[in-house]
């Protein structure tokens, strides 16, 4: 995802993984990127205030206050 974000010209704000002792991967979280962390990393890397319009798209139920957010959400959970 990085390398198609970077050839895109996009930023990408994610959990970073890591492979633990027992050979899995696992989630490293500066702060849980669900829910209200999800707003707060947003607010912590942009200032949303300096948009007219703000539209999101999230497909589960941590990214509800993302989509309340936003002047425009969009919720279309995989199925």
């Amino acid at each position: 995802l990085k390398r198609w974000a970077e050839k895109n010209s996009f930023d990408l704000l994610t959990n970073t993984l890591v492979l633990n002792k027992q050979g899995k991967f696992e989630f490293v979280y500066s702060y849980d990127c669900n829910g209200i962390g999800k707003v707060k990393r947003i607010n912590d890397f942009i200032d949303v205030n300096k948009f007219e319009r703000i539209l999101a798209y999230g497909d589960s139920s941590g990214d509800l206050e993302m989509l309340n957010m936003a002047d425009e959400a969009y919720f279309k959970p995989f199925s």
